[in-house]
């Protein structure tokens, strides 16, 4: 029979390998507080970008469109095929120096357009 001394031994030999832990855990709310003030800076600016798109965009044309992203200067809009994406493309110029004039600090200069794929609880009726 082994010594148990020696069997405790042999097991710290064949473990000693593996990565000790360290406690790098911190408390959830510090690491949101902080996020949120070194982020805060952009949140603002982008909720100003949103209030004024949901000002100046009409309420009929803003239940097709949804702002994706705001990006090194680019806002992605997703807007319904068809003519809301035909009339979005002619608002887009209007739209964009609009912005610039009264987001200035945003820095938004380019907005892209994507069409936005069709959701299947969008149609319940083709739903099989």
């Amino acid at each position: 029979m082994a010594n148990p001394d020696s069997n405790e031994r042999r097991l710290r030999n064949a473990t000693s390998w593996q990565l000790k832990s360290c406690s790098m855990a911190s408390p959830i709310g510090l690491t949101v507080r902080q996020y949120l003030q070194d982020r805060g800076g952009m949140f603002k600016k982008n909720k100003i970008v949103i209030d004024t798109w949901n000002e100046i965009v009409p309420a009929e044309m803003c239940s097709h469109c949804m702002l994706v992203g705001i990006e090194t200067g680019i806002l992605t809009v997703e807007v319904d095929p068809g003519p809301y994406m035909h009339e979005m493309r002619l608002m887009s110029n209007e739209l964009l120096r609009y912005l610039q004039s009264h987001c200035s600090r945003s820095g938004v200069r380019k907005i892209v357009l994507r069409a936005r794929s069709q959701r299947i609880e969008d149609n319940p009726e083709e739903q099989v």
